[in-house]
């Protein structure tokens, strides 16, 4: 940090990972980041209010206002020589389907693959048991987008069905329950992690 303020850097944006929604801490927190102080440079914990939907829809529409050209979304390591994603795991099917449910083509997007691929590989992790409630709650939040736009929008037909049929897709993660008994305490660290800034 030392040589970040030598350069003049005096704040580090670190992006956040989910939202108050999700309160309990994951990786990143507000209650953590924005206590990270080190000579005259300050961490804070950026984009909490958005959740992966809204801000893979801010990144299009700012392109769009902007006419600036579509960036190569990289959303894991899969592979990591060529900077392309895996297309297998749950960060890069998240990112095609946001995408895909705010009217975007993920292959502008730099997404080298078939919309059948990414619908087969989504159905067939989505009938084994998530292991994260964090990845629990991303899949919730594209569950809760597609029935907002189905009201309002059609897409190609095998979109439709496919966020039909993920509309009905159980997404529980066995702790949640236990998680709810916590929520008020954790809730309580982000609002005071957020104040920090």
């Amino acid at each position: 940090m030392p040589l970040l303020y030598a350069k003049g850097y005096h704040t580090i944006l670190m992006g956040s990972t989910v939202t108050i929604d999700i309160p309990y801490p994951h990786g990143t927190h507000p209650a953590i980041e924005n206590r990270i102080r080190c000579a005259g440079v300050q961490v804070i914990h950026d984009g909490q209010e958005y959740n992966r939907v809204q801000k893979v829809a801010t990144i299009g529409a700012i392109c769009d206002e902007y006419s600036l050209p579509y960036p190569h979304l990289r959303t894991c390591w899969g592979h990591v020589n060529t900077g392309n994603n895996c297309y297998k795991c749950h960060k890069s099917l998240f990112t095609f389907l946001e995408l895909s449910l705010e009217g975007y083509d993920p292959r502008k997007f730099g997404f080298n693959c078939t919309l059948e691929d990414i619908l087969a590989t989504t159905q067939q992790k989505l009938s084994e048991p998530i292991k994260s409630p964090c990845v629990t709650w991303h899949w919730q939040c594209i569950q809760q987008r597609a029935n907002e736009l189905m009201q309002t929008r059609q897409f190609d037909p095998k979109l439709q069905s496919f966020f039909q049929w993920i509309q009905s897709v159980d997404l529980e993660y066995g702790s949640m329950s236990n998680m709810s008994k916590r929520h008020a305490f954790y809730e309580q660290l982000w609002r005071e992690g957020a104040a920090l800034v």
